[in-house]
C-alpha cells in the first residue's frame, strides 16, 4: 500500500508539472509501455480535476494546475468534461428526496462509478477527436502547400510564359540588388480581379546562374520558396520574373530574398507592400 500511494503522489506531481526531468522522463517512458500504468495516470488525473473543480486544491497546486497542467487542447477538454460531470452531480444531489427521505447509498455509488466510467471514455473520445482533427489539419496543410507548389511551378517553371499586365495581372518592378527605404516602399495594388502578382528585378548581362527567391511576410514567417529561377530576356532587357498567386498575399509589407542557387549566398532582400482593396 505504502508503495501505491508513492507511485500516486508522483504521478499527481507528473501532473503538476513538479517532477525533475529525470523523474519526468521515467514516468513518460512507463506510459508508452504500462498500459495499467497508464489507467492508473488516468484515474489520478481525474482526482486531480475533480479536486480543481471542486476547489480542493491549495493555492499552490491551483496555480501549478493553471500554468503546468492546461497546456493542450486534449487536457481542456477533460477540464471541460470534468467540470459537466460536476454540473450534473449537483444538479441530482439537489433533487427531492425520496419518500424515506434518505440518500439511496447503493444508487450513489452506481452513478459514481458510471461518472468515473464516463470520464474515461469521455477523455478517451477527446484525445481520438483531437488526434483525428490534427491529421485533417496536417493533411489540409499538406494539400494546400502541393497546390501552391504546382501553380508556382506553372508560372514560373520551365517554358512557362511571363504574363502581361491586365486587369488579372499586377506588375511589380524592383529595383536591382537594393533593400529599399521601409518608409517608401514600392507598392503592388490586389483588386478582386487580380489572379498573379508579377515581380521584376532587372540583372545585369554577366549573370547566368540559377536563383532561389524566398519570400517572408512582416512577422519573418516563410510565406514561399520558389528554386530553379532563371533569367529571362524582356525587351532587350535581362529581368528575373516571379509570378505569385495574388491569394497568397494580404494587406501587408513583404520581403523577398535572392539567393544563388548553386552557393546558398543571399545576393539581395527586397522590401515592397501589398495593398489589398
Amino acid at each position: 500500500m505504502k508503495e501505491l500511494e508513492l507511485d500516486t503522489t508522483t504521478i499527481r506531481h507528473f501532473l503538476l508539472g513538479e517532477l525533475e526531468p529525470v523523474a519526468r522522463e521515467q514516468v513518460e517512458q512507463r506510459l508508452m509501455t504500462d498500459g495499467d500504468y497508464k489507467e492508473e495516470v488516468l484515474i489520478v488525473e481525474e482526482e486531480l480535476l475533480e479536486d480543481y473543480v471542486s476547489g480542493a486544491l491549495d493555492q499552490r497546486e491551483r496555480d501549478l494546475f493553471l500554468k503546468n497542467y492546461l497546456t493542450t487542447p486534449l487536457q481542456k477538454q477533460k477540464l471541460r468534461i470534468a467540470q459537466a460531470l460536476d454540473k450534473r452531480a449537483t444538479q441530482s444531489a439537489a433533487r427531492p428526496a425520496g419518500i424515506s427521505g434518505s440518500p439511496n447509498v447503493i444508487r450513489r455509488l452506481v452513478d459514481a462509478f458510471r461518472a468515473r466510467k464516463l470520464f474515461l471514455q469521455l477523455s478517451w473520445a477527446a484525445a481520438v477527436l483531437i488526434l483525428v482533427g490534427g491529421a485533417f489539419i496536417a493533411f489540409s496543410f499538406w494539400r494546400s502547400a502541393r497546390v501552391l507548389q504546382a501553380e508556382l511551378m506553372r508560372l514560373n517553371g520551365a517554358g512557362s510564359y511571363v504574363l502581361d499586365p491586365d486587369r488579372s495581372v499586377s506588375q511589380l518592378s524592383l529595383s536591382a540588388l537594393t533593400l529599399r527605404d521601409p518608409g517608401n516602399l514600392p507598392t503592388v495594388n490586389i483588386t478582386n480581379e487580380t489572379q498573379v502578382v508579377q515581380l521584376r528585378i532587372p540583372q545585369s548581362q554577366t549573370q547566368q546562374q540559377a536563383y532561389v527567391a524566398i519570400l517572408k511576410n512582416s512577422d519573418n514567417r516563410e510565406v514561399l520558396s520558389l528554386s530553379g529561377l532563371t533569367v529571362r530576356n524582356l525587351n532587350d532587357s535581362r529581368m528575373l520574373v516571379l509570378q505569385l498567386p495574388a491569394g497568397i498575399f494580404s494587406t501587408g509589407d513583404y520581403l523577398l530574398t535572392i539567393r544563388d542557387q548553386g552557393s546558398s549566398e543571399d545576393l539581395a532582400d527586397y522590401s515592397f507592400r501589398v495593398v489589398r482593396q
